[in-house]
């Protein structure tokens, strides 16, 4: 039964995992910097269609030690059988990864050299060799990665991101990833209909990625297929089944979920995005300013998961700490009961909150390293 890989953020491996073995796929563990699953290709095609937190999935295919060109080609050569993916027409493309080892140390030199194994294989036994493909749509991607003398070898099954929905035409200033999103979501623990807000909600992303949980999520609107869709083993039949079962939701009869900004600008680019997910009738946007929220007239407290400014130069600082310090103030005067989430990448602006977090989860979005801070509001 094949191995995979499935790929995400630092921090967010734990959600992952959980999300994972969710779907009933066998023998889920953490390793590493991945989450490793057994499975058959349904349960990857599964994985693809309902995964909110990976990033990608691989199919590892070949593991030795290299000390130099020579044994890296033939290594990628004997270890292991490439022609079987895909038909001698199509494309293929390497992306190499190199760390740590004294002679090779170029990764475009590596790439070329795995290439160069790979096309040797087709032209032996199919006398016809793949061309190169592009970044975004070759056929056969191969990812090579290198540690000291010891070299992967892994097939990306997915292309392009699986952070990618598709609904983000417009972005602001610091969006957060679609998946850390998702991920947030899941380390709060937040379910549907919980309410929610986002007081700095910016280009919608959280609460979209809120409301595609409750709907039933699905990759949405992908420019391109998933890399496993150019093999030879694929099954169309059982991934067209897989996609029919896909679960949907009516939107509530009252918004629960709820976004406010102040720019009038950046709510309109945030229902846009809404629109684009198709659950715009799920989200309530209205221009807020953070010293004016009022708690929504919600049965009971919900939950408030944010990503607000924080100010990554000296000046901006200051003005996202005195931010915080107003917001603050909000929580407690409006928001009694309610339990607060911030993600956060600068301590220095969170100082301004004056308030003990609860609970630290280190977590990336995308090469700011930042803290998930919970604030339960008493």
């Amino acid at each position: 039964m094949p191995r995979f890989l499935a790929i995400t953020s630092r921090g967010l491996l734990e959600p992952l995992a959980v999300e994972i073995e969710k779907l009933e796929v066998k023998r889920v563990k953490k390793r590493g910097d991945s989450v490793e699953f057994e499975g058959s290709w349904a349960d990857l095609y599964r994985v693809h269609l309902n995964s909110r937190i990976a990033t990608r999935v691989l199919l590892p295919v070949a593991d030795f030690t290299a000390y130099n060109q020579e044994d890296l080609y033939f290594g990628v050569l004997r270890k292991h059988d490439f022609t079987k993916y895909i038909r001698p027409k199509q494309t293929i493309r390497v992306e190499a990864h190199v760390r740590e080892h004294k002679n090779l140390t170029d990764q475009r030199f590596v790439a070329m050299k795995v290439k160069d194994a790979v096309v040797d294989q087709f032209r032996k036994k199919c006398d016809m060799r793949p061309d190169v493909g592009d970044e975004e749509s070759a056929d056969l991607r191969i990812v090579v990665r290198i540690v000291g003398n010891e070299v992967s070898l892994a097939l990306d099954l997915t292309g392009e991101s699986l952070s990618y929905r598709g609904y983000r035409k417009f972005m602001g200033d610091a969006p957060i990833r679609e998946h850390v999103a998702a991920g947030l979501l899941r380390l709060a623990g937040w379910k549907f209909p919980t309410p929610l807000i986002d007081p700095f909600c910016g280009s919608g992303t959280i609460l979209i990625e809120a409301a595609l949980d409750g709907h039933g999520f699905s990759p949405l609107h992908r420019r391109r297929p998933f890399a496993f869709e150019n093999l030879l083993n694929f099954q169309p039949s059982v991934y067209a089944d897989l996609k029919k079962a896909l679960p949907r939701k009516a939107a509530p009869s009252k918004p629960l979920l709820f976004g406010y900004d102040k720019d009038p600008e950046v709510l309109e680019k945030a229902r846009a995005n809404a629109r684009a997910a198709g659950v715009e009738n799920w989200i309530l946007f209205q221009q807020r300013d953070v010293a004016d929220l009022k708690a929504p007239a919600t049965e009971a407290p919900g939950m408030m998961i944010t990503n607000p400014p924080y100010g990554e130069r000296l000046e901006d600082t200051e003005v996202a700490k005195e931010l915080m310090t107003t917001f603050a103030k909000t929580l407690k005067n409006e928001f009694k009961g309610w339990d607060c989430w911030i993600l956060n990448g600068n301590p220095e602006a969170a100082a301004g909150l004056k308030l003990k977090a609860r609970v630290k989860v280190p977590i990336w979005n995308a090469q700011i390293d930042c803290r998930l801070l919970n604030y339960p509001i008493t």
